[in-house]
C-alpha cells in the first residue's frame, strides 16, 4: 500500500513508529553504559522505521489535514467563532481565514459538488 492509499490512523502509526525509535536511538547516546541496555532492549522490540517512511507520512498527513481543515472552519463558525478567532487560530487574519475557507469550499463545489453542502458552508462565511 502506498502512502496516498492509507488511511490518516497508519500513516500516524508510521510516523509515530519513526519518533519512538528516535526516542530511543537518542536515550543511547546519551546513556550512561550501565544503563544502555534498557534502551538496546526497548529498541530490539520496535518496529522499524525509516526516517523517509515517516516524512512520506508526514508530508501526506499534512496534505490530508490541510485538505480537511475548512471542515473544522466551518464547524467552529456553526459554533459562533468568530473570524478573528478563527484566524488566530491558524496564524493568520480574519481576512486570510475567510480567503482560504472561500478558496477550500470552491475548490469542493468544483471537484466534489455532489459530496458538499454548498449552500451550509457558504453559510459559514
Amino acid at each position: 500500500m502506498t502512502t496516498a492509499e492509507e488511511g490518516p490512523r497508519a500513516l500516524l502509526d508510521r510516523w509515530n513508529r519513526w519518533t519512538d525509535r528516535q526516542l530511543w536511538r537518542n536515550a543511547l547516546a546519551i546513556l550512561d553504559p550501565d544503563r544502555r541496555p534498557i534502551a538496546e532492549k526497548q529498541l530490539a522490540t520496535l518496529e522499524s522505521a525509516t526516517a523517509l517512511d515517516a516524512l512520506a507520512a508526514n508530508v501526506e498527513l499534512v496534505r490530508l489535514m490541510t485538505g480537511w481543515r475548512w471542515q473544522a472552519i466551518q464547524s467552529a463558525r456553526e459554533d459562533g467563532a468568530t473570524w478573528e478567532e478563527i484566524g488566530s487560530v491558524l496564524g493568520t487574519t480574519k481576512q486570510g481565514a475567510q480567503l482560504a475557507y472561500k478558496r477550500a469550499i470552491e475548490a469542493q463545489e468544483q471537484h466534489a459538488a455532489d459530496f458538499h453542502d454548498a449552500a451550509a458552508a457558504r453559510a459559514a462565511l
